[in-house]
């Protein structure tokens, strides 16, 4: 709500959980956002397992940590008055069950013809520091088109890498 203090970060109420697992499987969603965005999911699974044999041990000295897997179906953004369909994703991560890392093992989205990859990690999911390799490709028609300039005559394809460090507020784009 307007004018109420902001929600503490991570909710105190998280450190009383003990999540064994979640699964979904076949899930749709339909998620309204500030200022008129929408997300539509078609399809979604999410698997979680707690680490176990000798991750167990570690996990005694260290917060809690859970193996999170989410796979992706269609999906459709609408915001600003463009709508953008994702094909397909996939995450594959540790998560501390106090948020205070999110180790990405595989991050992958297909989007209107873009690949899109991220691998390494995030320190403080509430106030990130980003430590993540990021890959996209793509050919030249579909880049253009998801710009919003589908007429411009291409071939070809293009391919990026870079590291995304620093904060969220503050990213540092480096290679």
């Amino acid at each position: 709500p307007a004018g109420a203090p902001p929600a503490r970060c991570p909710p105190p109420a998280l450190a009383q959980l003990e999540v064994h697992r979640i699964q979904v499987e076949e899930g749709t969603l339909d998620l309204g956002l500030p200022g008129g965005a929408r997300v539509l999911v078609g399809r979604f699974d999410v698997h979680t397992t707690a680490r176990s044999g000798r991750e167990a041990l570690r996990q005694i000295a260290t917060a809690r940590r859970s193996r999170v897997e989410v796979d992706l179906g269609p999906t459709l953004i609408e915001t600003g008055g463009r709508q953008i369909l994702v094909d397909e994703g996939r995450l594959d991560a540790d998560l501390t069950l106090d948020l205070s890392r999110l180790e990405v093992r595989e991050g992958r989205l297909g989007v209107e013809g873009l690949k899109l990859g991220a691998r390494g990690e995030v320190i403080d999911l509430c106030r990130p520091r980003l430590g993540l390799d990021l890959t996209a490709e793509a050919p030249l028609p579909a880049l253009f088109a998801l710009l919003g300039e589908g007429g411009v005559r291409s071939a070809g394809s293009v391919a990026a890498s870079v590291r995304l460090g620093g904060t969220a507020e503050r990213p540092a784009v480096s290679g």
